[in-house]
């Protein structure tokens, strides 16, 4: 399958960004152009882009990987350039960039985070690595734990909205997040990178790459280390975070048009948190460590691709002064033929995670299911009509089987080649986590009458000449929650009757000013998240805006501004957290020799808001650095 290139062979993203990323490559390479020819390239950059956009290849939207114009699901890519753009350092300044997404922490770089996708909480999406699993057995919800997240060899990250349980299997309820690294490159390759600045912040890569035709293999290295902020409002110290990654990746070409690959990937992590209670302040320390590792072999023969995967992740952390231990394993085989207007999948999928121990005691939580699946891609490009389905049976050891699936049509409007009308469904589980099934034997107990949550999920949508308009509704019945006994304080997760409603819409526009030698992306979320008692669902904004400015002023240079807005949202205990307007920039300056020196800045207008009732959030920080390719 070929893998979908921009201008002049670089990565596009969707329309929202991808204009931008082909005008730095033009304009950093195109040292003679005048401003005249630059608001040209501007213009023609766009009518390019839009013939590219339906090569991009996606990884987690189908069960094998599929080109954009093959997908009828509501995707977003951050590509590369748009992270080097940015200067991103970890996943969760990523992500606050999207309209639809809430990232909310608490405190400063290192500290805990959780995040919402069109009001669905972090439990109800999966989020991978290369396809490996990084949401944690260990958390009381098993989310993902963003802030480990470094971007070091990140090279896009691909976001799939709606139920997505036909694909992926349990938890997939409100989408999927996967972060795709970079693949090998032919001939010998150095990558250099050091950033300094607030809160003695320094961030520092290193990766070193060779390729033939026959394999390749890189390794490389990122670290991070901060003095951090005052976690909360009444502590007393900064929480440092040290954050080092190692990595590991390499694949051979075997004969018979085979291919094997595997890649390891190491994250240690320190940090200081604060174990204060209401109004005191107690600094403590705690450390976190995560393997993720994988390997996969395929084949070729004519139109049948065969994939024998294998994938597992490792979380070891120490909270609180306690052993948190567990891991998520899988493993199988699937299978696809391709033919003239589309493509079939289908395969076999082994499964387990383990809670080992929690709070210092063993845990005998334990998650084991064997699934099958299979997946339809078809095109009737006589009438420019496009079909999804996936569906899905999985047996659990503790629960009920389920069968889960989706299906999507996509129709590009024949008098309007540029327009497409999409819509698609899903139906979507999440299985309780193993705390919330197992509990510590203290404050929480054991519940194993606890059942899955079930999800449908609905979106129809728009799209052309840049603007993207989805309208989506989801239903989730038997939600989990605590029910604590207020005389013991002990309690147990239960399902609650009655169903949560979680509905609005997207609103995304790009377009390039070639007389202002720019590109503009703006993007607005309307969210009405309600729980099955009719209230709103906890810091989910109903009101949420994203703009992203690039200005191409001269030969080398671009500037980029951003703002994110969010409305007031509901807290714990019945508060609602103020509305507040974050802005960023940075500025790139490229050189023929020496590699990229650039600036940028956190909240530049010190803006004072609030994610988290009780904690901290980054006042002004600014930072310089470098980067350098061989």
């Amino acid at each position: 399958m070929k893998t979908a290139k921009g201008f002049r062979g670089r990565y596009f993203s969707l329309a929202a960004i991808a204009v931008t990323v082909s005008c730095v490559n033009l304009m950093a390479t195109e040292a003679s152009v005048t401003a005249h020819e630059r608001r040209d390239a501007l213009q023609g950059v766009q009518q390019a882009d839009e013939e590219q956009l339906e090569d991009i290849v996606v990884d987690s939207a189908m069960p094998t990987p599929s080109i954009l114009k093959n997908i009828t699901s509501d995707v977003t890519i951050i590509t590369s350039e748009q992270l080097e753009e940015n200067h991103y350092h970890d996943l969760i300044e990523a992500l606050r960039d999207q309209a639809d997404i809430q990232v909310v922490q608490n405190g400063g770089v290192g500290q805990t985070s959780s995040f919402t996708l069109r009001g669905m909480h972090a439990k109800y999406v999966v989020v991978l690595l290369d396809g490996i699993r990084l949401n944690d057995p260990t958390n009381p919800s098993a989310y993902a734990q963003l802030e480990r997240f470094s971007l070091a060899d990140v090279d896009h990250i691909e976001i799939v909205k709606g139920a997505q349980s036909g694909v992926w299997g349990a938890d997939a309820a409100g989408g999927v997040i996967n972060i795709v690294t970079k693949k090998g490159e032919k001939g010998l390759h150095a990558d250099i990178g050091v950033m300094g600045g607030s809160d003695n912040t320094y961030h520092g890569e290193t990766a070193l790459s060779y390729g033939t035709e026959q394999y390749d293999i890189k390794a490389g290295f990122a670290g991070l280390k901060s003095d951090g902020i005052p976690p909360r409002e009444v502590s007393t110290f900064d929480a440092g975070d040290t954050e080092r990654t190692y990595y590991v990746k390499g694949g051979v070409n075997l004969p018979m048009q085979t291919r094997l690959e595997g890649s390891y990937r190491k994250i240690v992590s320190d940090f200081d948190y604060d174990a204060g209670w209401g109004e005191t302040s107690q600094k403590a320390s705690g450390s976190s460590d995560i393997d993720l590792f994988g390997a996969k072999l395929t084949h070729r023969h004519e139109a049948v691709t065969l994939t024998l995967h294998g994938s597992g992740s490792r979380f070891d952390r120490d909270y609180f002064d306690a052993e948190y231990k567990g891991h998520d394993y899988s493993g199988g085989l699937t299978g696809s033929f391709a033919y003239d207007q589309g493509s079939v999948d289908a395969g076999y999928i082994y499964r387990e995670a383990e809670l080992e121990r929690y709070n210092d005691a063993d845990s005998d939580g334990k998650l084991e299911n064997n699934a099958v699946f299979a997946a339809l891609t078809h095109r009737v490009d006589e009438i420019g009509l496009l079909v999804n389905a996936a569906l899905r049976y999985d047996d659990f050891k503790n629960y009920d089987a389920k069968t889960t699936g989706k299906i999507g049509m996509r129709y590009t409007l024949p008098f309007l080649q540029k327009v497409a009308l999409r819509a698609n469904v899903g139906t979507a589980y999440r299985v309780p986590s193993l705390y919330e099934r197992y509990g510590d034997g203290q404050y929480t107990l054991e519940n194993v009458n606890v059942r899955p949550e079930d999800t449908t999920s609905y979106d129809i949508g728009l799209e052309g000449y840049g603007l993207k308009v989805t309208g989506f509704y989801n239903e989730i019945e038997d939600m989990v929650t605590y029910v604590m006994d207020p005389v013991t304080y002990q309690g147990r997760y239960e399902n609650l009757s009655g169903t949560a409603e979680l509905k609005g819409v997207d609103i995304s526009f790009a377009h390039a000013l070639p007389m202002l030698l720019s590109y503009v992306s703006v993007g607005y979320t309307y969210t009405d998240a309600k729980d099955a008692d009719d209230n709103r669902v906890l810091n989910v904004p109903r009101n949420r805006a994203t703009l992203e400015w690039s200005l191409y002023p001269m030969d080398h240079l671009r500037l980029v501004f951003g703002a994110e807005y969010a409305d007031e949202r509901p807290a714990y205990g019945g508060a609602m957290l103020d509305s507040y307007t974050v802005c960023r920039a940075a500025l790139t300056y490229d050189t023929d020799r020496y590699g990229t020196f650039f600036v940028k800045g956190n909240n530049i207008f010190d803006e004072d808001y609030t994610l988290v009732e009780g904690y901290n959030t980054e006042e002004a920080s600014f930072f310089a650095g470098w980067n350098y390719r061989y």
